[in-house]
């Protein structure tokens, strides 16, 4: 087999890296599919249980988001870079890309929870003390920015991750 250009490997590398950055990007979308059902379903569990509207529209719009979040995310990012996590080895790598993840999203979390939390009042307050929809309001009026600046943090990342996928060449991680 010839080798390759300098142009053929560039293209393959930049290939690589936008399969990885649309591997984030369905992996946020899937994330934030699962933020609305958690903010959605703590805040209608726990106005049942507590009859608090507002209570419940800020433990939605924060535990419930962010578990949610973290189940539509994960299982995806995960199954998409599988290769890269077999193994023991593979775990540790996950925890560590994981752990990455969430470091990197602390400042980017902080301003989207500052946003969301009284976004989910006000909507709260506006859907005439329904906590359900106020979190689904608040929820929407963060996601853009959240996404944006977790893609960012994230950037450094993501290229890891392309690096090793173009490494292997398509091969399993475990394979060298």
């Amino acid at each position: 087999m010839p080798d390759k250009g300098l142009e053929d490997v560039v293209n393959q590398e930049h290939g690589e890296l936008k399969n990885t950055l649309r591997h984030f990007d369905v992996a946020h979308i899937l994330g934030t599919i699962g933020s609305y059902a958690g903010s959605a379903g703590l805040a209608y569990v726990a106005n049942k249980m507590t009859g608090r509207p507002y209570l419940s529209a800020a433990l939605g719009s924060s535990i419930g988001d962010y578990v949610g979040y973290e189940a539509g995310f994960t299982p995806y990012w995960y199954w998409k870079n599988s290769d890269r996590y077999k193994g023991l080895g593979g775990k540790w790598k996950f925890a560590k890309d994981w752990t990455s993840f969430t470091v990197k999203s602390i400042p980017v979390e902080i301003g989207a929870y500052a946003a969301n939390v009284p976004a989910a009042l006000l909507g709260t307050a506006l859907m005439g003390g329904n906590p359900v929809l106020g979190t689904l309001v608040g929820g929407v009026a963060v996601d853009l920015l959240s996404w944006a600046g977790l893609r960012y943090l994230n950037k450094g990342k993501l290229r890891e991750v392309a690096e090793e996928r173009l490494k292997y060449n398509g091969k399993p991680a475990y394979a060298h």
